[in-house]
């Protein structure tokens, strides 16, 4: 059975308790190990790990009584895309889903992050990518640009002091 423990300095691992069968009692070993937010990732490697029987709600209950956040569940991100998407939606099951909202508290988006919310959730792999593309095309709009025109550097002029002439310090 696999658990959530909170470690001194802060971070959290997801760890399973397994026999050994030298030893008469058992000992726990980490399948994943996160901080602060327990996302999908962090739980679909600790099952990749387990030796055992592993329940994704028993580790997300588990982390939820240590105090770690829990991050979109695949489904919730996937109900959030089909409603950006404009999918047709029982309205039944919507006006049971909203109803369902009405307790958990909330905060208001800025509007100048409103566009974030279609990366909550995702993969940092997607994040990665979006930024390499990103760095990509600054690339390539700097590369079409003609290189700006500099100036023509002045050389720094050289000081030269004729030999047995006395410097200021010295005139006094």
């Amino acid at each position: 059975m696999a658990f959530v423990i909170q470690k001194a300095d802060g971070r959290f691992e997801i760890r399973e308790s397994v026999l050994v069968p030298r030893k008469k009692h058992p000992v726990s070993r980490t399948l994943a190990g996160f901080k602060n937010v327990l996302t999908m990732e962090v739980l679909s490697a600790a099952e990749a790990k387990a030796s055992a029987a592993f329940s994704p709600e028993a580790v997300i209950e588990s982390a939820r009584k240590r105090g770690a956040r829990i991050a979109f569940s695949h489904s919730a991100r996937a109900f959030l895309e089909d409603l950006r998407r404009g999918v047709e939606i029982d309205p039944i099951c919507l006006e049971l889903i909203r109803r369902e909202l009405l307790n958990f508290p909330t905060t208001p988006i800025p509007p100048e992050i409103d566009d974030v919310g279609d990366w909550i959730g995702r993969p940092t792999s997607d994040h990665g990518s979006a930024l390499v593309e990103l760095l990509e095309l600054a690339d390539t709009i700097q590369d079409s640009r003609p290189s700006p025109k500099l100036p023509k550097r002045q050389p720094f002029p050289r000081f030269h002091i004729k030999p047995g002439a006395k410097l200021p310090d010295e005139a006094a």
